[in-house]
């Protein structure tokens, strides 16, 4: 086959990743992934109006791929709940200095809101995500090189929000640092700052027990009426040693309120995981972040994690600090299919010195494709 002729040749291929299509320097590819949770809550749980259940967490597909040598994209829609568009971008990959993206994507913030929810350790991710901004229209650059990555992003609205015209802003960025990265050796450090400039918007977080079956169960809640900005910083460590690992997250975020006292919140975890058949995570230097274990058949995991919450500065009727303690297992019987199971107890103090206690027991049920 002459060069002349190989660029016209068309590439067809369908497996664990999905359908793949590429004709020289274009490429072509749709998949997805579906979540199926199933909540138990104890007898004495102690939540009020909350009842076992089940959900489709997540109904994703996707298309993404590259035009020529320079520019690829990616749309990405989700069909659970109501439906929205995640992902709508597309990035120039020409250039030296690093990466532009424009359209919808996530803004650079944190390693576990970063890490996809394929590949997160346990079925929701920390407390810390909380504090993480939601995917939004603007402007990214990401540079990476031997130990590092760099990633800053400008957005505004969510393609999906149906309010005009609120003028928010997010600035941010992170920079990861990973003077290992070998396979089964990982050692990584990473900090997050970004700002939001809210144009005296109200702004509230929350805290869920460890899974959004019930989406409509807030354990702790802070809500500031008019806000001119807030600022986050996170700082973030993990390692890798074979079998073993474990990360941690720190997080503190400042609201600037608008004739109104500001407050301040923080939010922690630290997680640990075992494979029992010789397997380890896999960590992408590119992006700062975990990816799919390095081998998935027939493969067993362990993990537990601890997160703390403090919402306790809101004047709000749930403010208060949360504890959670989580104990997960992973099995993956290949590539395409994980289940999962967490085992959860949350604790909420509030701020008149009231406590709730939540626990409860978590499946779910993936397909990646």
């Amino acid at each position: 086959v002459t060069p002349a002729m190989a660029e016209d040749l068309i590439n067809i291929s369908l497996g664990s990743g999905g359908l793949k299509v590429t004709k020289g320097d274009s490429k072509f590819q749709m998949g997805g992934r579906a979540q199926f949770d199933f909540v138990n809550y104890s007898e004495d749980a102690g939540v009020d109006e909350s009842d076992d259940g089940t959900d489709v967490r997540r109904a994703r597909l996707y298309v993404k791929g590259n035009v020529g040598s320079d520019w690829k994209y990616k749309v990405q829609y989700d069909f659970a709940g109501d439906g929205e568009m995640k992902d709508m971008y597309i990035k120039y990959t020409g250039s030296e200095a690093g990466n532009i993206w424009i359209g919808q994507s996530s803004p650079a913030m944190f390693l576990d809101s970063y890490t996809s929810s394929k590949w997160t350790t346990f079925i929701e991710r920390g407390v810390v995500n909380n504090f993480a901004a939601y995917r939004e229209q603007g402007v990214g650059f990401q540079r990476a090189g031997d130990g590092y990555s760099f990633y800053t992003s400008v957005t505004g609205d969510n393609m999906n929000d149906d309010d005009e015209g609120d003028d928010s802003a997010t600035y941010a960025a992170r920079l990861t640092l990973s003077p290992l990265h070998e396979v089964g050796n990982v050692l990584h450090f990473g900090v997050t700052a970004a700002y939001e400039d809210l144009n005296e918007l109200e702004t509230h977080y929350y805290a869920r027990p460890g899974t959004k079956v019930d989406g409509g169960n807030k354990l702790i809640y802070s809500s500031v009426s008019s806000a001119d900005s807030r600022s986050s910083y996170g700082v973030e460590l993990a390692m890798v040693s074979g079998l073993f690992s474990a990360q941690a997250e720190h997080v503190v975020v400042e609201v600037d309120g608008h004739q109104v006292d500001d407050e301040e919140y923080t939010a922690s975890y630290g997680q640990m995981s075992f494979f029992l058949t010789g397997e380890s995570r896999s960590y992408y230097v590119d992006g700062g972040i975990f990816d799919a274990p390095t081998s998935m058949k027939n493969s067993w995991e362990v993990a537990a994690r601890y997160e703390e919450m403090d919402l306790s500065e809101s004047t709000h009727e749930d403010a208060g600090e949360l504890e959670i303690s989580t104990l997960g297992v992973n099995f993956y019987p290949n590539k395409n299919i994980r289940f999962a199971l967490n085992i959860i107890n949350s604790k909420a103090t509030y701020n008149d010195n009231s406590e709730e206690e939540v626990k409860l027991v978590q499946l779910r049920s993936q397909l990646v494709f």
